[in-house]
């Protein structure tokens, strides 16, 4: 009776023993997924305000004309141009500075558009796009606590953003690099156009899509593969699966 006695005390031990080592993996994934679950909603708000600002500034193309003195930046909707001494001092002040709207330009019947025109065009629609639907994927954020499901869609959103905005940065690159949209000719001199910050914020924006694509993937995992790291709500009740033990 004493050997059956220990055999039994020494079987509900390892038994006891497995089931806390399987809470602490269980409780070890879901802090797992709660980490990458906030780290992909940080990275998408990052994403989304990179693309912004890329879009609203118009340093996608630079170029400091030294013989007439003047700084130009070309972006996809607006042009701005600096006096020399204007610009190193732009974080102070910035008078005679002007800007102009390519839009208003063509109402007026400016026949001298830049030959990349219709690149920016298509590089602004995707990037706005991008950064619509990246707004959109953070009510996805917001509903995939309750819902596993939402993950799915998140990830979705994110690799639609991610190819936009991918193929917009990639698209602006090569057409701006192209001879005749990177060389400026002024007076007697030619000065070659560069890419300036604008184009580095989104670029800066599509990497960080492809993160938060990356790790939408784990999330999705991990939910989905491991259901006791997911917690549902339905009807303002936890729901138990009984049988299997784990959290729907």
């Amino acid at each position: 009776m004493t050997v059956l006695h220990r055999n039994q005390t020494s079987g509900q031990k390892v038994a006891v023993g497995k089931t806390h080592t399987r809470e602490m993996n269980q409780r070890s994934y879901v802090i797992l997924k709660l980490v990458l679950h906030a780290l992909a909603g940080i990275l998408t708000v990052v994403a989304v305000s990179l693309t912004i600002s890329g879009v609203a500034t118009p340093a996608w193309q630079v170029v400091n004309v030294t013989q007439l003195r003047i700084y130009r930046e070309h972006g996809l909707w607006m042009d701005c141009v600096y006096g020399t001494e204007q610009y190193d001092s732009f974080h102070r002040s910035s008078p005679g500075a002007a800007c102009s709207l390519k839009l208003e330009r063509k109402h007026k019947g400016d026949h001298g558009e830049a030959p990349d025109h219709w690149a920016q065009v298509i590089t602004l629609a995707l990037l706005c796009t991008s950064a619509a639907l990246g707004v959109i994927g953070l009510s996805f954020f917001c509903c995939a606590y309750c819902f596993r499901a939402a993950y799915i869609c998140w990830a979705v959103n994110n690799a639609i953003c991610m190819l936009l905005s991918c193929v917009a940065v990639i698209l602006f690159f090569h057409v701006s690099h192209e001879f005749e949209n990177r060389v400026l000719h002024s007076l007697t001199e030619i000065y070659e156009q560069k890419v300036g910050y604008s184009f580095w914020l989104a670029v800066s924006g599509s990497a960080l899509f492809v993160l938060c694509l990356i790790l939408n993937v784990l999330c999705s995992i991990l939910v989905y593969l491991m259901p006791s790291t997911h917690v549902e709500r339905s009807r303002g009740w936890l729901m138990v699966n009984q049988h299997e033990d784990t959290l729907v």
